[in-house]
């Protein structure tokens, strides 16, 4: 009965979905109802209140690289001239479900989960790929860069002038990667297969990449930053940027029952219909897995995250 609740729910919902236009860079209300922030309202000055440019050791400062603009026309952050500067949050994250709509011509990416202690985000954040390219599937858009690559590959390339949507989910250990409605990729930090997959990337010659140092097996960084890299031939367009660092590491099941309420309590009609919300925001900590696999119980461990 329980399953059938869900993917009767779901059902509603996705039908709505299809035909509510929502307003961009503003959360739906369902998410806002589970703790999404937007991180972008459409203006600059809400864009540098949540991103700041990257800077070795400096906790800081509040300065947003010059190339960053916002596009009146797509309601989007951009990036023009040839200076590529990175950016970071000024937030630190644990637990998150991480949101936002893109397109980019080029070999950017999305760190998560990094420190300050190095030149760049990549010395200790993995990378979200975002790559307009199908030759290496470990560096096309949605892999782990050099360590996972995508599986579906999903991903239109910036020629068709489509927006893609991202999320990164990060629990614990866990973390999964979503692009355009499906997870294409999972994997747990510190395992045997992560550092098998390491020790022959190109992360291998760094000796920070992604561990607390002097820890390689057992530890990792779990509160870092999240941020976009943005190389001189890159082209970012950015919106709909939305995190939820609400969902606990106990009390999981307590935890959904009251978002199934907070869902069947909200009406179709006032239901937001985000790009990445292809079966509506049920799919929140990965109870999209559930329902797009028709999965069996709301309460099991089947269809969702593993937890630490």
């Amino acid at each position: 009965m329980e399953t059938l609740r869900i993917a009767a729910m779901a059902a509603v919902i996705a039908a709505s979905a299809s035909t509510a236009s929502a307003a961009l860079n503003v959360p739906s209300e369902v998410e806002e109802a589970q703790g999404f922030v937007s991180m972008f309202d459409g203006s600059l000055k809400s864009f540098n209140d949540n991103f700041v440019t990257y800077r070795k050791q400096d906790s800081t400062n509040v300065a947003l690289p010059l190339d960053w603009k916002v596009d009146p026309s797509t309601q989007a952050m951009i990036t023009e001239g040839a200076v590529g500067t990175d950016i970071r949050s000024t937030s630190k994250f644990a637990d998150f479900d991480f949101r936002f709509d893109y397109r980019n011509d080029g070999d950017g990416g999305v760190y998560y989960r990094f420190t300050l202690a190095e030149a760049a985000p990549w010395y200790t954040g993995v990378e979200f790929a975002i790559f307009d390219d199908y030759d290496n599937c470990k560096t096309c858009a949605g892999a782990a860069v050099d360590l996972y690559g995508p599986k579906p590959l999903i991903y239109p390339p910036f020629s068709t002038n489509q927006w893609n949507s991202a999320r990164i989910v990060v629990v614990g250990d866990s973390v999964e990667h979503w692009l355009n409605g499906e997870k294409v990729v999972g994997f747990k930090y510190h395992t045997t297969d992560f550092w098998t997959r390491f020790d022959v990337s190109r992360w291998a010659a760094t000796s920070l990449t992604f561990k607390v140092p002097g820890n390689k097996w057992g530890g990792y960084i779990e509160n870092g930053y999240v941020g976009f890299q943005a190389l001189v031939k890159d082209h970012w367009q950015l919106r709909n940027i939305r995190i939820n660092k609400s969902a606990p590491r106990t009390g999981y099941d307590k935890w959904w029952s009251t978002q199934a309420s907070i869902v069947s309590s909200i009406t179709p009609a006032k239901t937001g219909a985000h790009s990445s919300d292809k079966v509506a925001d049920l799919n929140s900590w990965d109870r999209g897995a559930l329902i797009f696999r028709s999965a069996r119980n709301a309460v099991t461990a089947n269809g969702r995250i593993s937890q630490p």
